[in-house]
């Protein structure tokens, strides 16, 4: 069954292919015309409002995705939001009375990432597309929180990963942008303490410092829950304690404490540390607020005056680009002298030694602070291949070169579609990729679902935009 599902998905994105190709570029935005809304089927609102006498912890509702005043329509994708604390994502499905129904549509849906759905559906081979309105798919919340008055918005992501959204309609090629009406989640319930902390806070005096000297750092903990909590709190650099315990002792509910640990850098070896504070509550919660990453802070040594160096260098794919497509690249340059320089350097990216994109001018970067600038390298006339990927802060009078220049590794140019490595886009290679995409739809970069080389157009996530590139690129050939 799931080789029959392949092969029609093949064939559906094939014909749709063949059939829009005559004139049309992808992606391309027009005039949406149509709207898609959240609705309760219950009374064709947009609200969803419960008290312990309509629904209780553990209850689920339905919501109905529907779509008015649809042109044309043979393929959908929706991405849809709550807050993860107080709603958990069931399941989404194509209801039996879709707007495809006609058809046998091939849906897609993904709730692997809390607080968020992606789902989609496109029409098999040879059927009309769909003109008019009615429902997309049902989406079932579950209810997890019915302590006090809670409320969010169930909507569509307002910044979405993908430069086109994750909300889209498909007339061919074309890609559609509907209008949307998002909907109001609220429960009214008995309020109850909880046992809570957080570090709000971390304050040091200085992101550098010389070998051998000490640091102060400031930790600001809060009592976030509703009892008296008595906790420990510590310093880390680079996964290594960097003083000891200190405690917040019977710190009140609302209230806030600053304690002041000394990292003595003395046995340090110089370079970068990723300085965090945590706070030891078991039990607690809300555990991710128990932990604040301060960032990076430099061991330089002595009279180092002026000094710049690259921190990090982090593509949005880490690890491929299709060719003719642009890869941005973020750098993170930091100054780390020891005079007092603010400096102003050039700082650019290079692949096989290259230029990859245009210089560009950190500007000021006043001591002790950081900066991250994003190139864009625009693949078209790259030979497909694999390139080294570098980073090079351009500052004549820094006495420390060595960190000026940082390599991040290979990133492969790669023939879009091309996922036998054969030199050419074949109806294998497509039937190849279409099993591979079921099992990374929606997955972003960084993630275990994550694959870098299905994530065609480097975007940082993998949709239904990649399936429709490797498509149009059928037959392409070295």
């Amino acid at each position: 069954m799931k080789y029959r599902l392949n092969k029609i998905l093949v064939c559906v994105l094939i014909a749709t292919f063949l059939a829009s190709a005559v004139g049309i570029a992808f992606p391309v935005r027009a005039a949406a015309g149509a709207t898609i809304a959240l609705i309760n089927p219950l009374d064709g609102s947009s609200n969803f409002n419960f008290t312990p006498a309509q629904k209780i912890l553990g209850d689920t509702f339905d919501i109905n995705v529907t779509i008015t005043n649809a042109t044309l329509v043979s393929g959908w994708q929706v991405g849809i939001t709550w807050d993860p604390t107080l709603l958990e994502g069931v399941k989404m499905v194509l209801p039996s009375d879709n707007v495809f129904a006609y058809d046998s549509p091939i849906p897609a849906f993904d709730l692997t990432i809390s607080g968020l759905v992606v789902g989609g559906a496109n029409l098999g081979v040879g059927q009309a597309s769909f003109n008019g309105s009615g429902r997309l798919a049902v989406l079932t919340l579950k209810i997890i929180n019915v302590v006090g008055q809670v409320s969010c918005n169930i909507d569509f992501e307002p910044k979405p990963l993908t430069p086109n959204g994750d909300t889209f309609l498909l007339r061919g090629l074309l890609t559609i942008l509907p209008d949307v009406v998002g909907a109001s989640y609220s429960y009214t319930g008995p309020s109850g303490p909880k046992h809570d902390v957080a570090v709000t806070k971390v304050v040091t005096n200085g992101t550098s410092v010389v070998n051998g000297s000490s640091l102060n750092v400031n930790v600001t903990v809060t009592n976030t829950g509703g009892f008296t909590e008595t906790f420990n709190v510590a310093v880390f650099v680079n996964s290594v304690q960097a003083a000891p315990n200190q405690t917040a002792t019977a710190l009140p509910s609302g209230n806030s404490t600053t304690l002041t640990f000394i990292w003595n850098t003395n046995g340090f070896a110089l370079g970068g540390y990723a300085l965090n504070a945590t706070a030891d509550l078991p039990g607690d919660p809300t555990p991710a607020d128990n932990n604040f990453p301060f960032g990076t802070v430099q061991i330089i040594q002595e009279g180092a005056g002026h000094d710049v160096a690259i921190l990090k260098i982090v593509p949005v794919n880490p690890a491929s680009v299709g060719q003719g497509f642009s890869l941005n690249v973020s750098v993170t340059v930091t100054n780390d002298g020891s005079g007092g320089f603010s400096e102003t350097f050039g700082v650019a990216i290079y692949a096989n030694g290259t230029q990859a994109a245009p210089l560009q001018t950190e500007t000021g970067l006043s001591p002790n602070n950081n900066a991250t600038l994003t190139f864009e390298w625009n693949t078209t006339g790259w030979v497909i291949g694999n390139y080294t990927l570098s980073a090079f802060a351009d500052l004549p009078t820094d006495p420390t070169p060595a960190d000026n220049n940082v390599t991040y590794g290979n990133i492969y140019v790669m023939l879009p579609g091309d996922v036998l490595n054969a030199g050419v886009v074949s109806i294998k290679s497509i039937g190849l990729y279409i099993t591979l995409f079921e099992a990374t739809f929606n997955a972003f970069a960084r993630t275990s679902r994550y694959n870098p080389f299905m994530d065609i157009n480097a975007d940082g996530r993998i949709d239904i935009r990649d399936m429709v590139i490797v498509i149009m690129n059928f037959n392409k050939r070295l």
